[in-house]
């Protein structure tokens, strides 16, 4: 795996080189990573096997095509020729084999009205459903850069790996279990091994529509 995560660097890196501005920015190497059948992040090389813990196929998804480019260069992934949620959504995926597993990123695509990527929320739920149910993967990965606190440790070019993904924005208030509701509080999987191996971070990743920074978000 460490061929993935010295990629993640390289995006980091490149997208970031320009962004002088921001106090901190940071990878969400595995933000919202979610494990459909599996816990473990090891690899095998065998094709089909059933053994219990082992990850074969590891799906990427990515908001933005200028953090899709420096892996699909690094892994030399193809373009798919036949994507499983046909031609009339914009998602667009590549393919591929690195460290012995097969590897699939798919990037949301760009509006077609506005020719922006399509980024938040509901462009990430949509194409996260469509490729889980087009390829079945054992891992996946919500990969992508972020601001971050350089009070809290950040710093250009650091890859996180999340301990929880909450929503800061989705604010339901006085209704009860509906405010928890809304935040969400999401626990990620326990990667405490992979961060000592791979000398990574960890942190609270935190998602929104709004991208701007209210007072209340800051809370």
């Amino acid at each position: 795996m460490s061929r993935l995560w010295s990629a993640f660097r390289t995006v980091n890196q490149c997208y970031h080189a320009h962004r002088t501005k921001l106090h901190a920015a940071v990878m969400a190497g595995a933000g919202c990573a979610m494990l459909s059948r599996q816990s473990s992040l090891r690899c095998e090389p065998v094709p089909g096997s059933t053994r219990p813990g082992s990850v074969h196929k590891i799906l990427v998804l990515i908001a933005m095509e200028e953090e899709a480019a420096p892996l699909l260069r690094a892994w030399d992934l193809t373009p798919l020729e036949k994507a499983p949620w046909g031609d009339r959504m914009p998602m667009r995926g590549w393919h591929g084999h690195v460290d012995g597993c097969e590897l699939w990123v798919v990037w949301a695509g760009s509006d077609a009205r506005y020719a922006v990527n399509n980024v938040g929320t509901t462009a990430s739920a949509v194409s996260a459903y469509a490729s889980v149910v087009g390829f079945k993967p054992d891992l996946v990965i919500s990969a992508g850069t972020a601001g971050g606190f350089r009070s809290g440790g950040a710093h250009v070019g650091d890859v996180y790996l999340s301990t929880k993904c909450v929503f800061h924005a989705r604010r339901i208030p006085d209704l009860g279990q509906y405010e928890e509701y809304g935040f969400g509080h999401f626990r990620s999987p326990g990667l405490g091994k992979l961060v000592s191996k791979l000398n990574l971070k960890q942190g609270v990743v935190s998602t929104s529509d709004s991208l701007d920074c209210s007072p209340l978000d800051m809370e």
